[in-house]
């Protein structure tokens, strides 16, 4: 006999996985719960899932609120205007793919 997720997998063509917050641990959903907007806790728990924080790295994002620096906040950056025009040697690609193809 067939499990019931394996059934709705097989004839709906739906896999069914675990929700983000069961992929951390208890100590991680304790810091959680300190965020007050689901977008942010969900955000927090994807993160933490992506880059493999510990509980005390978590606890310092949010305290730090990342999530208001990373996403809410419009960056500023003078990259364009301070960093010089690319003044490479380098062959670009298509010289490359060029001189690649006189040697075959």
């Amino acid at each position: 006999m067939q499990s019931v997720a394996a059934q709705i997998t097989w004839t709906h063509n739906v896999e069914i996985g675990q929700t983000p917050s069961v992929q951390i641990s208890w100590s991680h959903n304790l810091e959680i719960l300190r965020v007050k907007s689901k977008e942010q806790r969900l955000w927090y728990i994807n993160k933490t899932i992506e880059n493999g924080w510990s509980v005390n790295v978590l606890a310092h994002q949010i305290d730090t609120n990342l999530y208001v620096r990373q996403i809410e906040k419009k960056k500023v950056s003078n990259f364009l205007s301070k960093l010089p025009s690319p003044q490479s040697e380098l062959p670009s690609i298509e010289e490359l793919i060029t001189i690649v193809k006189k040697d075959i």
